[in-house]
């Protein structure tokens, strides 16, 4: 499962040296801060427009400003502002992640995995880039063996982590491992009980091996907190059938 994008982003956030004449520290901050994506914006635009700042300062500016259009949604401003970072810094690691994400949620795997591989090329001890690609692979059911290695190493870094936890149950899912899978998501569940990916993916793992009425508590409860969880898994390849238990089963 993916972290917010901010996760993989946090060392970016502080990339903004002090203030060079007629320039505003507020704005330096303001451009790197995460909660307001509308005064990150503003903020990070001034910083662009100050003929002052360096190289690796506007590099920093137009991935943050980057992540801030993500966060509203705007994808083709997002990448273009991403392009622009690796542009001028191309050893900016978070700037390929946040463009990695993007490609993700448009689509193009290709462009994802390139991105996420760079990242982790240029910080191979984040977590969140291994897992990122590991979640971009499973969801695509391709490579299903590196998006499990990529799980592993993200654990060994971040252990006990739910999200990395709930992407390697959905590898173990994809590979048909399902006595792995449903332990995986076990571990998600007790770590973040109420996440509905973790309980719909677990109730799926369940369901094929033989499971139903564990799988129906699982599908049930994943539905009630997310309605529409079960459209994401089609989304994904995954079908859920309406299972009904008779009384022999209860």
């Amino acid at each position: 499962m993916r972290r917010s994008i901010f996760g993989g982003a946090t060392s970016l956030l502080l990339l903004l040296s002090a203030p060079g004449p007629g320039a505003s520290q507020d704005d330096d901050a303001d451009c790197a801060q995460q909660d307001d994506p509308d005064r990150s914006i503003a903020s990070c635009t001034r910083v662009l427009n100050n003929v002052n700042k360096n190289a690796h300062d506007r590099a920093a500016a137009y991935s943050n400003r980057g992540l801030a259009w993500h966060n509203k949604h705007k994808r083709i401003r997002a990448l273009a502002d991403h392009s622009e970072a690796v542009g001028l810094n191309p050893k900016l690691a978070p700037a390929y992640y946040g463009r990695g994400v993007v490609w993700s949620e448009e689509g193009d795997v290709e462009r994802a995995i390139a991105d996420y591989t760079e990242a982790i090329r240029l910080q191979p001890n984040n977590a969140t880039y291994y897992n990122e690609r590991c979640w971009a692979l499973a969801v695509a059911d391709r490579d299903l063996q590196l998006a499990l290695a990529d799980c592993t190493e993200a654990l060994r870094l971040e252990p006990n982590d739910a999200n990395m936890l709930d992407s390697r149950g959905f590898v173990y899912l994809r590979l048909g491992r399902l006595a792995e899978a449903v332990a995986e998501y076990d571990a998600a569940l007790k770590i973040n009980p109420d996440e509905a990916q973790s309980l719909f993916g677990r109730g799926i793992a369940k369901l094929r091996s033989g499971d139903r009425i564990g799988a129906g508590a699982d599908l049930a409860a994943a539905k009630a907190i997310k309605p529409r969880i079960a459209e994401k898994f089609f989304r994904y390849g995954v079908f859920s059938p309406l299972i009904t238990i008779t009384e022999s089963e209860r």
